[in-house]
């Protein structure tokens, strides 16, 4: 589906900012080196974290196509729904992990089954066991569910809203979201600046400025005086 978030921006930002202190590393590192400019494109950046599909391409000649939520490579790994419309993100590809999950089931000569016994079998018979594991969570509360992925060391996640975010114990604790000053509404949530390093913690930083807010300070610096400014507001040029 055509994703609802700007996603590119968002990973060419990233490769933006690793870019720079890259060059400025380099800088240092031998200060007569001349200045570098960044060459950064974003259908780039997202081609980037497709990193083993070309390969597979080229060497067994398959081409990933839609598949919903279902991974194609390993399984199970796939969203399922509880009895009371949770949704959770499972993964138990490993051998270990994949017995692991059928005992929580309840069933595990699961593990045992020709059918199922490794990962290329589990592939290859996905959807009986994809059906198995979608009616066991379908049959029980998601709390229910979780205790019993838990008491077996299974690794899973309830898919988080943004009230689930905000709310969330542990990222509360870690204080993930954060309050930003705003000039008008006092102060609003945002995420937590990432990374994080020891020794360092900065204040949030405020909202975004007003339009034109910083005209002075910066159009200052150009040597335009304030007499100028008047005159390229009035005539709405800024």
């Amino acid at each position: 589906m055509h994703m609802n978030y700007p996603v590119g921006d968002m990973v060419a930002g990233l490769f933006g900012a690793f870019s720079i202190a890259t060059a400025i590393a380099d800088k240092r590192r031998a200060p007569d080196t001349p200045g570098r400019e960044i060459d950064l494109s974003a259908t780039e950046a997202l081609l980037r974290v497709l990193e083993p599909l070309a390969v597979e391409y080229e060497q067994l000649g398959q081409v990933r196509e839609r598949a919903g939520n279902r991974a194609t490579y390993t399984a199970p790994s796939n969203m399922y729904r509880t009895a009371d419309n949770v949704w959770v993100s499972l993964v138990a590809s490993s051998d270990a992990t994949f017995l692991r999950l059928v005992e929580a089931m309840g069933h595990p000569e699961l593990a045992e089954a020709d059918a199922y016994r490794r990962n290329p079998d589990r592939i290859r018979n996905i959807e009986p066991l994809d059906g198995m594991i979608g009616a066991w969570f379908a049959a029980q509360s998601y709390e229910d569910v979780a205790t019993a992925l838990r008491a077996r060391e299974v690794p899973f996640s309830k898919v988080f809203s943004i009230a689930d975010v905000v709310n969330d114990p542990h990222l509360r604790a870690r204080e993930a979201i954060v309050r930003l000053e705003d000039r008008d509404l006092g102060t609003i949530p945002a995420p937590c600046v990432v990374p994080r390093f020891s020794g360092y913690a900065p204040r949030p930083p405020r909202s975004g400025p007003a339009t034109g807010e910083d005209n002075e300070a910066i159009y200052g610096e150009l040597g335009i005086t304030g007499a100028q400014l008047e005159a390229l507001k009035a005539a709405r040029i800024i």
